[in-house]
């Protein structure tokens, strides 16, 4: 959740600025100027409102996905607990996981705490 809103976020701002028209002026010879000038500033205005509304929901889903990291994250005591909590339990030394699980010959997104 928390990296994933933060590059949801990232993502669709990048999408609104991939996802532009190509706006072209139309030379000042060209007999239909006026109609030419009107559709390429539209084609400008649509341009501005699709990034500055993919770049709010950008923003929204950034923000979330690091206001969600900050209300999961454990604080030093909650992480200092849990170690002293492992040790009275447990004579094994503490192990954190990261990636490949070998018990089962697969690789893993995420980590593993074993007691």
């Amino acid at each position: 959740m928390h990296v994933g809103g933060l590059a949801a976020g990232v993502a669709a701002s990048l999408y609104g600025i991939a996802s532009r028209n190509d706006c072209v002026l139309p030379p000042v010879t060209d007999p239909n100027f006026r109609a030419g000038s009107d559709a390429w500033d539209a084609c400008n205005r649509d341009n501005m409102t699709r990034m500055g509304t993919f770049g709010l929901i950008g923003l929204g889903l950034a923000t979330a996905g690091i206001l969600g990291a900050l209300a999961v994250s454990p604080s030093r005591a909650e992480l200092l607990d849990l170690v002293n909590r492992h040790n009275r339990i447990s004579p094994q030394p503490l192990q954190l996981q990261l990636g490949y699980d070998p018990v089962q010959r697969l690789a893993r997104a995420g980590a593993v705490l074993s007691f």
